[in-house]
């Protein structure tokens, strides 16, 4: 063990000390950089301003002018009155009763929907929320197109704004929870009641998590948190969690990197001729051969550390680092629990390094076979780059289901965990299963070329 560490030691002094590998660090710490910055300018980029609302309330104006009168009068009121950001309640509001009195739900009558109009009009002119969200409930009260439990849903979530002084406005993430709920749980009425061969058990199973988080968050006044495998998370999209969680596509080019370290770790040795020094130490060459593969395997899981780290800093210095602590949440047995969200982030860094150690060691498996660090390298990154594609075309173009077999149909865990994989119940045991055969044959191939075979 001690000779193999030996080994292991004099391989990572011959790797860190190349000038290539010196330069495969800085690019990590650059795709880091650019990530993160270019995160930061592109949130910058899609920010509103109060100027610009304002024009686009006069191109809105411009638009409906002899088109739709409606419509027209409903910008004209909102520059009226001085709205200057899509967060302010009376912008939401507006909207609502503009669509709402044009709906065939409205009262009936032009006189009644007139004074309708009017009462509303007269709440939001005083900015008061609390008065347009009794009118609201003695609106919905009289709607008889509504069933008795859309109803009962509507009015308690207005109830619930009343009480705990929420206003009707989008930025008060209180407000969002409450929309979502009453639209699921009416979601959720409706699916239940179809026949029992029509109803769809994901998106029921979906909508009663959806719930339970809703009510979960709601209940302890939690902003900010994530959802294991959804797209449904809550948090700034150009926040801290969003920035560091999505970092991880990027684990691609360290995959490219690894392949290049391990393409030429066996084959660089023959071309150089320093083979035969090695051979001639009383190791044997299986241990020479595992002692490689390791310095491999470390120096792609170092790369992802140092990727790790650094996105995790810089998404901290640019975002802040207050979604830190925000939970991880998710839903089993209808029960809410709570966890990390960075840990999750970690673990989603961890799954992906299953790819960088399948092309590390497909990549040495080339290495040692064929003893040309150019085909090697070559070799691995055109299937790297071209397997995740000419899957999906085989899958979803071609309908063949015997792709899932194919390796690079296997290496993405986070994909697969996601349900973003093109094959019906992808697993992610059975992607473990197919990606441990081929390394057991990549690495049988390596022992072969490098442990039998003759050196000339």
């Amino acid at each position: 063990m001690r000779k193999i560490w030996n080994v292991i030691i004099n391989e990572y002094i011959k790797i860190f000390a190349k000038i290539s590998t010196k330069i495969m660090l800085i690019c990590i710490v650059l795709l880091a950089v650019l990530w993160n910055v270019g995160m930061y300018f592109s949130s910058r980029n899609n920010s509103y301003s109060p100027e610009s609302y304002e024009l686009d309330f006069d191109a809105r104006i411009s638009e409906y002018s002899g088109v739709d009168e409606t419509r027209a009068d409903m910008y004209r009121f909102m520059k009226e009155i001085g709205i200057e950001s899509l967060e302010d309640w009376r912008y939401n509001a507006i909207n609502d009763i503009t669509y709402e009195l044009e709906d065939k739900q409205a009262p009936s009558g032009q006189e009644e929907k007139s004074t309708v109009s009017e009462w509303y009009k007269k709440a939001i002119r005083n900015n008061d929320y609390k008065e347009y969200i009794k009118l609201r409930m003695k609106y919905i009260s009289g709607n008889n197109a509504l069933t008795s439990e859309e109803r009962g849903l509507k009015l308690g979530s207005l109830q619930y704004l009343l009480d705990h002084d929420i206003p009707p406005s989008y930025s008060d993430y209180r407000y969002q929870k409450l929309r979502n709920l009453e639209t699921n749980k009416i979601d959720l009425a409706r699916q239940e009641q179809m026949p029992l061969d029509s109803q769809d058990k994901k998106t029921i199973t979906k909508l009663r998590n959806d719930i339970a988080i809703d009510e979960y968050t709601l209940e302890r006044n939690i902003e900010t948190y994530m959802v294991p495998d959804d797209g449904d998370n809550y948090f700034d999209m150009n926040g801290f969690l969003p920035v560091f969680s999505n970092s991880t596509m990027l684990i691609m080019v360290i995959n490219v990197l690894i392949i290049i370290v391990a393409g030429s770790i066996i084959s660089t040795e023959f071309s150089s001729g320093t083979i035969k020094f090695l051979l001639i130490n009383p190791i044997k060459r299986w241990k020479i051969l595992v002692a490689k593969y390791l310095a491999v395997l470390t120096v792609g899981i170092i790369m992802l550390v140092i990727y790790y780290v650094f996105n995790l800093l810089l998404a901290g210095i640019f975002f802040g680092f207050g979604d830190m602590g925000a939970p991880l949440l998710s839903v089993v047995n209808g029960k809410v629990h709570a966890g990390s969200s960075l840990l999750y982030v970690a673990w989603k860094y961890i799954l992906g390094s299953l790819g960088v150690l399948t092309m590390a060691t497909f990549a040495f498996a080339v290495s040692s076979l064929v003893r040309n660090s150019a085909l090697a390298i070559g070799l691995g990154t055109f299937l790297l780059l071209s397997g995740y594609g000419a899957v999906f075309i085989l899958a979803s173009g071609l309908h063949w289901d015997w792709a899932r077999y194919i390796l690079f149909a296997n290496t993405d865990i986070n994909m697969i965990i996601n349900n973003q994989t093109p094959f019906l119940g992808h697993t992610v045991g059975f992607a473990l299963i197919v990606t441990a055969v081929y390394m057991v044959v990549f690495l049988l191939t390596a022992w072969d070329a490098f442990v039998r075979r003759d050196v000339k």
